[in-house]
């Protein structure tokens, strides 16, 4: 199997099995969540450290300075909640912030969360892999090693593109973690780079 020991056949009452399985465990983790929203949240909520912190990060981020970028790169490169951060990153400059400072703090927030969306795609590919045949796997396998570089690194040069979904589908994947992660850095400083350069350009 090589490359692919992590892949495997799976019967279809193994698939209904991992399914039910998995089904429940997200049942009761909404429960829990419920519960906790319901009768603990409020309380929660209102503790002085956390109101301190709230007021923090809403303030950071809503002022869109380096540190409030840095939050907004790891909350916005999440594959569960991307956003529009191109447009973040171009409007807390016209705020008139350090252009270097900013454009490293989101980069760096942006790098984390994707390691994070790999490790989640890691962690979870036992469970999706049941439910995918070993031909497909191979061959999504295949076309990724053929052409993955150029794919990653075009996605993450190009605004709006979903390359946090990418990440997570490569954990998944088992692609190359250093690989990776060198052609979405390469990828993301070039684009931020580029939105930087044509805000001095133009201001």
């Amino acid at each position: 199997m090589g490359e692919y020991y992590f892949v495997h056949e799976t019967s279809n009452v193994k698939k209904i099995k991992i399914f039910l399985i998995s089904l429940f465990v997200l049942i009761i983790l909404a429960s829990f969540a419920v519960t906790f929203q319901l009768k603990f949240y409020p309380i929660f909520k209102e503790s002085f450290l956390v109101k301190s912190i709230e007021s923090l990060l809403k303030e950071e981020i809503t002022q869109l300075t380096p540190i409030g970028l840095f939050y907004a790169g790891i909350l916005g490169g999440s594959f569960i909640i991307p956003s529009p951060l191109e447009i973040i990153f171009y409007l807390s400059l016209t705020k008139g912030n350090n252009v270097l400072l900013s454009f490293l703090f989101l980069n760096i927030g942006l790098l984390l969360i994707q390691i994070v969306n790999y490790w989640l795609g890691v962690k979870f590919s036992p469970i999706i892999l049941n439910f995918l045949s070993v031909k497909k796997v191979y061959k999504i396998r295949r076309l990724t090693n053929k052409y993955g570089a150029f794919l990653i690194f075009f996605v993450s040069v190009i605004p709006a593109l979903p390359y946090e979904v990418l990440t997570f589908a490569l954990g998944i994947a088992r692609y190359n973690f250093y690989r990776l992660f060198i052609l979405v850095t390469t990828g993301s400083l070039i684009k931020y780079a580029a939105i930087a350069g044509i805000f001095l350009l133009t201001h």
